[in-house]
């Protein structure tokens, strides 16, 4: 189980009930493949209930929770129904099996409980099946992530193809736990699940991020940001140390002229590579604040790696500091390199506008990084 301050996930301790068999404690309350007799059922209520009241019960909301909807939940969990042969002790190969429907969820919150209803619109079956949950989500801050699963009967639970959580196998409500370190990006999840013998059920995904307490794995607490043509990319500029896999250029120049505020030009190269890259470039602008003001992005058709590949992107900022981080990342390989540029937007002053091939000349690094920002001095 696990506490309020996200102490330890254990193992679900085992006491006698009233009837002199054994049961899994777990919130809400004691779980028994059968029931209790119909007479020890109100001195169960008075004794054991206040016993278990401590322990944190998963929040349920809307009802009885349930193992998903058919309705189609975008960017959540997709749960594949799969029938299984009577008296199986452990989860399927899902490979050869074929699926009976598709359920969808946001969430795995599913504490022990009768089930009779089976899936509407998939099957109604209510014992000897099986569902297998794929997704992604997404992390912002990197860490080590502990994940804990409780069900009846077993479940495994998978990150980006490792197994984080066995669990599997014929048993009343059992809590196994596990830990995996995640980077800055998206990754992928599975969570499989099988019910055998009716009718007790459960099944409970949790997670406790690094320094944070223990709560509902949610889809919804871990969305990626809003364009996937972005995500490599934005992975690529939170690696540490920053990817430089291949040749990739990034610079700003700059100057002013009588008629605005200051003006620049954003330039992002892609040399031509003696291997075969099909990179997609991304610049994020972000002020002082680090909010993102503008995006720029390039993802040109695939063309001879020979040919050089060219963002440029003319700028007009309002007075202030910027910073300019740019991405380029190969569409095949997976490979990608990064470049980030800070610079300062002055306030505006008159002076002479010179041509951009002017500014070329006249540009000047103002750090050791030939990637960084490329600055003009003008007449003054």
């Amino acid at each position: 189980m696990f506490s309020d301050n996200g102490a330890s996930v254990l193992a679900p301790a085992l006491v006698p009930d009233l009837a002199g068999q054994s049961c899994a404690t777990y919130p809400p309350g004691p779980v028994c493949k059968r029931y209790m007799p119909r007479r020890v059922v109100a001195i169960y209520f008075l004794l054991v209930l206040p016993c278990c009241a401590q322990e944190p019960t998963p929040p349920v909301k809307n009802g009885l929770p349930t193992f998903g909807t058919t309705v189609v939940v975008p960017g959540g969990l997709r749960g594949e129904v799969y029938k299984i042969p009577p008296k199986s002790l452990k989860l399927p190969n899902f490979k050869k099996l074929k699926s009976m429907g598709s359920i969808y969820a946001t969430e795995l919150n599913l504490p022990p409980r009768d089930f009779t209803e089976g899936f509407p619109g998939v099957t109604n079956r209510d014992e000897w099946f099986a569902i297998d949950y794929t997704g992604k989500f997404w992390i912002n801050n990197p860490g080590n992530y502990q994940f804990s699963l409780s069900s009846d009967d077993g479940s495994k639970l998978y990150i980006d193809d490792l197994l984080v959580i066995q669990n599997d196998g014929i048993h009343a409500t059992r809590t196994e736990r596990g830990e995996v370190r995640l980077s800055f990006g998206s990754h992928r999840i599975r969570v499989s699940y099988f019910q055998g013998p009716r009718y007790r059920i459960s099944l409970m995904l949790s997670v406790s991020p690094p320094g944070r307490a223990w709560r509902v794995f949610s889809i919804n607490e871990f969305k990626p940001p809003p364009d996937p043509e972005d995500w490599d990319a934005i992975a690529a500029l939170n690696t540490l140390p920053p990817p430089h896999e291949f040749e990739f250029h990034a610079a700003v120049l700059h100057f002013r002229n009588r008629a605005s505020n200051w003006q620049g030009v954003l330039v992002l190269e892609v040399p031509a590579q003696t291997k075969s890259v099909h990179p997609s470039l991304l610049a994020l602008l972000k002020d002082a604040s680090g909010q993102v003001v503008d995006r720029y992005r390039l993802s040109p058709p695939k063309e001879d790696p020979v040919r050089p590949i060219t963002l440029t992107q003319p700028l007009r900022l309002a007075a202030g500091q910027y910073t300019v981080e740019a991405a380029a990342v190969d569409r095949e390989g997976k490979v990608a390199s990064t470049s980030v540029i800070r610079m300062d937007s002055p306030q505006p002053r008159h002076g002479i506008g010179l041509s951009s091939v002017t500014l070329a000349r006249l540009a000047e690094p103002v750090s050791d990084s030939a990637d960084d920002l490329l600055v003009t001095r003008v007449g003054r």
